[in-house]
């Protein structure tokens, strides 16, 4: 696997979640990378997305003159990451791929839930954690602080970057009870 530096540490994401210590981190880790290309990179954009990445690696995120780089990070990076690693991590705990197929987890002292559990969880994180991304969308948006963010507003992109997406992400789905139940997805 490649060396990927991940914005948030797996001890914060199991100290600050629902996800119990004895997972094993390299879920984890898949989720958050998953999570941080998928999510926050497309937010921010590569050229803030990579700042930070630097930043943490070079362990100065803390220093002065890096104070909007870990207010960004640690009021609104963080948490919607969290949640969207928990997102994430939901299907990968629940099932296995072996080569005898596809397998459901169980341990001998709990229950499984059921699949509309699983779909309900997984939509709760999955809100949370989208609610935590347009709040970072709109941190960024606003001028007051994305002054202190230079590559936020960059436009010297390279074709393999991406430029920050400032159009909100929401989505939601209505349901029709009718003879049969329809899903609508907006």
């Amino acid at each position: 696997m490649a060396n990927i530096i991940l914005l948030v540490d797996t001890d914060y994401v199991k100290q600050n979640s629902f996800l119990i210590e004895s997972i094993e981190e390299k879920y984890i880790e898949i989720s958050i990378m998953n999570s941080q290309r998928l999510y926050i990179e497309p937010i921010l954009g590569s050229k803030l997305y990579k700042k930070l990445q630097a930043l943490i690696n070079d362990d100065t995120i803390s220093a002065t003159g890096n104070t909007a780089y870990k207010n960004l990070l640690d009021e609104y990076v963080v948490p919607a990451l969290t949640y969207m690693t928990m997102y994430e991590c939901i299907l990968p705990l629940t099932y296995k791929v072996t080569p005898k197929g596809l397998i459901r987890n169980n341990n001998e002292n709990s229950e499984l839930p059921s699949a509309e559990e699983i779909r309900y969880l997984s939509g709760q994180f999955s809100q949370r954690g989208e609610k935590f991304l347009e709040l970072l969308r709109k941190y960024l948006m606003d001028d007051t602080y994305n002054q202190y963010l230079p590559e936020y507003n960059s436009s010297d992109l390279q074709s393999s970057e991406v430029a920050p997406d400032t159009k909100s992400q929401y989505k939601t789905s209505i349901y029709v009870k009718r003879n049969n139940r329809c899903r609508y997805d907006f």
